[in-house]
């Protein structure tokens, strides 16, 4: 939201200190695209109402979820 780079137990640890604290989020123009049989990409936008040190804004995001399937098992699975 702010633009700085922090490892992930950093961003965590923010979290946990409520340095940043997350209140809502509104996904927008949700999109699945297939790239393949075994590859798909989801991508979107959402509304994130947050406190990010001390400062509380309404933040577009941008989602891009790279997934690709690794096996049958579910395929083959009884319920």
């Amino acid at each position: 939201m702010t633009g700085m780079v922090q490892t992930k137990a950093e961003w965590l640890g923010q979290i946990d200190s409520k340095q940043m604290n997350y209140f809502s989020s509104t996904g927008e123009h949700v999109e699945i695209k297939e790239e393949g049989n075994d590859k798909s990409v989801l991508s979107g936008q959402s509304q994130v109402d947050a406190s990010i040190h001390g400062g509380r804004n309404t933040w577009p995001l941008q989602l891009n979820l790279h997934v690709e399937k690794l096996a049958d098992w579910l395929e083959n699975y009884e319920y």
